[in-house]
């Protein structure tokens, strides 16, 4: 389960928050995903994770398209 965000200066590859932004403060975008609640998929509870060291940034690859919901589609037929 993911939370797509988008990041200026992100990692290159999957690393947790509290190691990428160490020493500096934490994006906009990120601060706004502290707090929120994450499912645990082995005991189908819901927590909210206070440890940066657990919550990960896993770069992918994009196009702004895709996350702007406003941008004409084009359909698999066409």
């Amino acid at each position: 389960m993911g939370i797509g965000i988008y990041l200026d200066n992100g990692p290159i590859d999957k690393q947790n928050i509290s190691d990428t932004y160490q020493g500096t403060s934490l994006p906009p975008q990120v601060q706004a995903i502290k707090g929120h609640q994450t499912l645990c998929l082995k005991t189908g509870k819901q927590f909210i994770q206070k440890d940066n060291k657990q919550v990960f940034l896993v770069p992918v690859k994009w196009k702004s398209a895709d996350l702007d919901p406003l941008f004409p589609r084009r359909s698999e037929d066409s």
